[in-house]
C-alpha cells in the first residue's frame, strides 16, 4: 500500500463520523492502517534482528521492548513474526496492502511454532495460497485452515491421501424443485476449496449488505 493511500485512509479516519456508514468506513480504514503499520514494524524488526546478528552487543528484543514500551516476551514474539514473514512474502505483502490483519500473522506464528525449519520451508511453498486464505476469512477460520495445511506437512502420508480422496469426491449440482419451483444448490468440497469458497461468498455478502 502506497503512502498516498495511507494518507487518504488517515483523512477518512480524521473526518467526523455522522452515520453508521461513516463509522463503518472509518473502522475499515483503521484496520487497513493497522495492517500497514504492522508490516512496517516487521520490516524494521527484520533490520534490527540483522544488526543484532552482526553485533553481539545489540539485543533485538531489548531494543524493541524499549522502543515500543512492551515486555521482552512481546518483543520476542515480534522477532518471531519478523522471521516468519521473511519466509512468507505473499502474506507479508497482503498485510502491507491491508487485506490481511496482524491477527492473521499472529495465528501463523502460534500455529507454526513447533515446526522444524524443513517443515516451515515446505509450508512456505504454499505461501500464495495461504495469503489468499488469510485475506478471505477471519482469523479463527484461518487458524483451522492453516492447521490443516500444517497437518499435511507434519503427517503427509494419511493426510495427503485423504485430501486426494476429498478432492476427487467434490461436486456441485443445482436443480429446480418441480413441486416448489425453487432453485436448489448442493455441493461438497475438500476443506481448502470449501474455505476459499466460503471466504468469497462472505466477502460478496458483506460488500452487498
Amino acid at each position: 500500500m502506497e503512502a498516498s493511500e495511507v494518507s487518504r485512509l488517515i483523512e477518512v479516519v480524521a473526518a467526523q463520523a455522522v452515520t453508521i456508514d461513516d463509522a463503518q468506513h472509518q473502522l475499515a480504514a483503521i484496520t487497513r492502517i493497522e495492517s500497514w503499520c504492522a508490516a512496517a514494524k516487521i520490516t524494521t524488526t527484520q533490520l534490527v534482528s540483522a544488526l543484532a546478528s552482526a553485533n553481539p552487543s545489540i539485543s533485538a528484543e531489548h531494543l524493541l521492548a524499549k522502543a515500543s514500551h512492551s515486555t521482552l516476551a512481546d518483543a520476542g514474539k515480534a522477532v518471531e513474526r519478523a522471521s516468519l514473514a521473511a519466509e512468507f512474502p505473499a502474506v507479508t505483502t497482503a498485510l502491507g496492502n491491508g487485506v490481511v490483519t496482524p491477527a492473521h500473522v499472529e495465528v501463523m506464528r502460534t500455529v507454526t511454532a513447533r515446526l522444524t525449519q524443513e517443515q516451515r520451508s515446505m509450508l512456505a511453498a504454499d505461501d500464495a495460497h495461504i495469503a489468499s486464505f488469510a485475506a478471505a476469512m477471519p482469523p479463527d477460520k484461518f487458524r483451522d485452515c492453516l492447521k490443516r495445511l500444517v497437518n499435511r506437512v507434519t503427517d503427509p502420508g494419511d493426510d495427503v491421501a485423504r485430501f486426494v480422496r476429498q478432492k476427487a469426491a467434490s461436486y456441485l449440482r443445482h436443480w429446480i424443485d418441480p413441486t416448489t419451483g425453487m432453485w436448489n444448490l448442493r455441493g461438497e468440497f475438500d476443506p481448502l476449496t470449501g474455505a476459499r469458497l466460503e471466504g468469497r461468498i462472505r466477502n460478496k455478502l458483506e460488500a452487498k449488505f
